[in-house]
């Protein structure tokens, strides 16, 4: 591989670290107590059988890390995995069968937006807004669906204990405490764990990249240190928005500065 696609790539993956802060605070800046009534349980999603964890927040109830194999690719399957030291890919590994499974067991799977919304492939190079709806199922569960822009930021408003204004202005967001009390309290690298005070249990699932310049289908990076997440909210014409949460930060923040058809994230389902 050439050097400088190795920076750009790792550099890619970390473009969520460094956001404006850009939403108005009240002076009390500790997480709201949750509602009363049941707060979590488990739902089956009839298509596959499996098992989800579900959470009650602010109103909103949602799903753990998404496994339905349609289209998704664990951590690890069909490519290597990056080993990064200070923005530098220095080696590649392939996991095995097992270590691949146990990925997808942990983290649930990777999807690219198209995926994920369950849209034409041609939308990772054309506007589609017009296909996308309130409540968009995409690959969701019947009942559930993948959520906007707006409904990640009243999550991240509802636990900092900041004032949420329905929409987002700008190209930038960032709670300067919400990945505290969303990530999970053990898996995060370097110590880099939450206090998971509602249940959200946020897991560094990593991402994966289409790289084609680089002669590879797949390739995987940031499993343990990064966790980033699909919206239904489109960017434009070939970018997307995503949410991330990083192991070293209490930040959570978005950005839409990466192109639709490259990036493999993880997925949360939101109940209409």
């Amino acid at each position: 591989m050439k050097t400088n696609s190795r920076f750009l790539f790792t550099a890619a993956l970390g473009l969520a670290l460094a956001f404006t802060f850009s939403c108005s605070t009240d002076s009390d800046l500790s997480p709201k107590s949750n509602e009363s009534g049941p707060s979590s349980g488990t739902f089956e999603d009839i298509r596959d059988g499996k098992i989800y964890r579900w959470n009650k927040i602010g109103g909103q109830v949602w799903l753990e890390n998404l496994n339905y194999a349609r289209g998704g690719k664990c951590y690890g399957e069909g490519g290597p995995v990056a080993l990064v030291d200070n923005g530098h890919i220095y080696d590649q590994i392939t996991l095995t069968n097992a270590q691949i499974q146990n990925n997808c067991d942990r983290y649930g799977r990777l999807y690219d937006w198209v995926t994920a919304m369950a849209l034409s492939s041609s939308c990772k190079t054309n506007r589609c807004s017009s296909l996308i709806f309130a409540n968009h199922q995409g690959i969701c569960p019947s009942g559930w669906h993948i959520p906007s822009n707006a409904e990640w930021a009243k999550l991240y408003h509802y636990v900092d204990g900041t004032n949420y204004v329905e929409g987002i202005s700008g190209t930038e967001y960032k709670s300067l405490t919400a990945g505290k009390y969303l990530k999970a309290t053990k898996g995060w690298d370097s110590n880099g764990n939450g206090i998971d005070t509602y249940g959200f249990t946020a897991l560094p699932g990593g991402t994966g990249m289409e790289s084609r310049d680089l002669g590879l289908d797949l390739l995987y990076a940031s499993g343990g240190t990064y966790g980033r997440w699909h919206t239904s909210s489109e960017g434009n014409a070939t970018s997307i928005f995503f949410w991330a949460i990083d192991y070293d930060s209490d930040a959570a923040s978005w950005n839409t500065n990466l192109n639709k058809s490259d990036y493999f994230f993880s997925v949360r389902c939101v109940k209409n």
